[in-house]
């Protein structure tokens, strides 16, 4: 199994968390409170990691949790030396289930995949 990349947050096109810093608050780590997007946003919205460094990417793994949570978030990945180029490649979709009715559970998703990153992802809900 490869090992997991560690990430910071490089930009949010909204946030929950008002002027907190995204970064501390999307961790590898459970029980962390994950990124919400601000209450009346506008759609589609985006989440942009920055990677320690370049990468092979085969797996992106992401849950899902709430009421209001997607049914499916694209995932792009740079190929660019810099992410602030914009140039991003279509890496593929993940889906999650729908939500059956009463408590609202945790829903993972995993994209297999086998590509290049030139050091940032972006996830677009």
């Amino acid at each position: 199994m490869p090992d997991p990349l560690f990430f910071a947050v490089a930009a949010t096109s909204s946030s929950s968390l008002g002027s907190h810093s995204p970064v501390t608050s999307l961790a590898l780590l459970p029980g962390s409170p994950g990124w919400q997007s601000a209450k009346g946003c506008a759609y589609p919205q985006e989440l942009v990691l920055m990677l320690e460094h370049p990468a092979e990417i085969h797996e992106v793994e992401v849950c899902v949790k709430g009421d209001f949570a997607p049914r499916a978030i694209d995932v792009h990945l740079s190929i660019e030396s810099s992410c602030a180029d914009g140039a991003f490649h279509y890496g593929g979709t993940l889906h999650f289930a729908a939500q059956s009715s009463g408590r609202a559970m945790a829903r993972r998703s995993e994209l297999k995949l086998l590509a290049m990153c030139s050091g940032c992802v972006k996830l677009v809900v």
